[in-house]
């Protein structure tokens, strides 16, 4: 991890996204506990503070949000509690919150679920003080939700005011402009008017207001 910040550092970036895998690295051991991933965050910081780096957020708390198996739902509720606390410890007041990729059976198709979902844990970071804002991002694999346009209407339908959307340029490309399994690597002869139209719907759609994070990320076609 010291070799990441001191590259982000030398390069002259202002912050950096902690990754949870990040955190678990750090704290030595595969499922840590509470206590651990605390302390964890507070060096992670410290090391942060002493290269004049911020912490943008914290990122990513995984397979959360229509689970079919409530049980594993109220466990993830209350390790989500401690995520929470995890980005406060770092100084942090922004958690991102991708759409699950859990096999279909293990994920609701009921969207009202998925929202009431996220609407209970967006509430546990708002009582938060300072209160935490929470940025869900479509994964282009994702069960459900695997679209801008399907995570802008969870947003819009979760209505909490620390609850608004994570734009990502690979997981928008990845479903409008990219097939790998397709000869030329792309959706279409149209793959970049597809990458146009869906930037222009999100100008004309999506409230700047509501949009946490935005993440630049590219690709490359690996080779035969």
């Amino acid at each position: 991890m010291s070799h990441k910040l001191d590259m982000a550092q030398k390069y002259g970036f202002a912050g950096v996204e902690v990754f949870y895998e990040d955190l678990l690295d750090m704290a030595s051991c595969d499922e840590p506990s509470a206590a651990a991933q605390l302390s964890a965050a507070r060096s992670l910081r410290r090391m942060c503070e002493a290269r004049g780096l911020g912490v943008a957020c914290l990122q990513p708390f995984m397979h959360y949000g229509g689970e079919t198996d409530r049980r594993a739902h109220r466990r993830r509720v209350e390790e989500f509690r401690v995520f929470v606390a995890v980005a406060r410890e770092l100084g942090t007041d922004l958690v991102v919150l991708p759409s699950s990729f859990l096999p279909a059976a293990q994920v609701t198709e009921d969207l009202g679920v998925i929202v009431e979902d996220l609407r209970e844990v967006a509430d546990i970071a708002a009582a938060q003080t300072p209160a935490v804002k929470v940025a869900y991002e479509a994964l282009a694999w994702g069960t459900r939700v695997d679209t801008w346009e399907g995570s802008w209407e969870v947003v819009r339908r979760v209505g909490r005011d620390n609850f608004g959307i994570c734009f990502d340029s690979f997981n928008l490309a990845g479903r409008v402009y990219a097939d790998p399994a397709s000869a030329t690597g792309r959706t279409g002869d149209d793959a970049e008017e597809a990458v146009a139209a869906s930037v222009r719907g999100i100008l004309e759609e999506v409230d700047p207001a509501k949009v946490f994070a935005v993440q630049v990320a590219d690709a490359e076609r690996l080779g035969e």
